[in-house]
Parts: C-alpha cells; sequence; structure tokens
C-alpha cells in the first residue's frame, strides 16, 4: 500500500483536487468535459494506472506513480480514436515546446472499423507545468 500513501501524501498538497478512494484505488475524477479521469490501483506488487481509456500496469512503482502525475499536468493531453461512438485508441502526449509527442498508446484489437473515424483531445489542467 506504499504506492497508495505516496499519492494520497502528494494529493494533500493540492487541496483543490477531488478524489475518491475505494480500498486500493483511488480516482480523480475529470474536473470538466474537457479532461479526463486518472487512477492509481495496487493489487500486491502491481500496480495500474488509468488516464481516461488510457492503461497500463506497472511492477516498478516509481514508473505507476510518475504515469499517474502526468494525467494531472496542463502539458500532457489524451488523443483518443473513435469510430462512431466507440473509442478504441488512446495516445498520452506531452507538450514540448510548441509541439505535442506521444509518450504512451494503448488500443482495442476489436472496434467499429466501417464508422466515421474521430478524433478527440482531452486534457487536464489540475497542475501548471510552469511551476
Amino acid at each position: 500500500m506504499a504506492g497508495l500513501d505516496r499519492v494520497l501524501e502528494q494529493l494533500r498538497k493540492f487541496p483543490r483536487i477531488r478524489y475518491e478512494r475505494n480500498g486500493s484505488t483511488i480516482t480523480i475524477p475529470a474536473a470538466d468535459p474537457n479532461g479526463f479521469p486518472v487512477s492509481f490501483s495496487v493489487d500486491e506488487a502491481l500496480y495500474s494506472v488509468t488516464l481516461g481509456g488510457w492503461h497500463d500496469e506497472f511492477i516498478d512503482e516509481r514508473q505507476a506513480l510518475d504515469h499517474f502525475a502526468m494525467g494531472l499536468f496542463d502539458n500532457v493531453r489524451l488523443k483518443s480514436l473513435a469510430r462512431g461512438n466507440t473509442e478504441y485508441r488512446w495516445t498520452i502526449e506531452r507538450k514540448q515546446g510548441d509541439k505535442w509527442v506521444r509518450v504512451e498508446e494503448c488500443g482495442l484489437l476489436f472496434f467499429p472499423f466501417w464508422k466515421r473515424k474521430r478524433v478527440i483531445y482531452r486534457r487536464n489542467r489540475f497542475i501548471s507545468s510552469r511551476g
């Protein structure tokens, strides 16, 4: 549970960030319709991080904590690809200079490929990257 304790310790520094704790999971809901939820879970020695539809599992606690924190900063966004109403690919992008650079990506194998493609950008602004 050390990872959860570290998340809670850091969240205390930002009292305006609402979060929910359910057992071994901490979830921060999107602050507005243009954002995305962020969650951190611990299951024995495995850490799970979710940023909107993007998700990954980590053995290394530091890596998991870094990815969780990424979802709270204003210089990170989530790019989602959708076909019809089904989102099927999520890419974490970080702003470097005036460009958005791909960090990580995950997706579904099966989706309605015959429907019209849409690109959706979501961004949280809980913490400013400018300090």
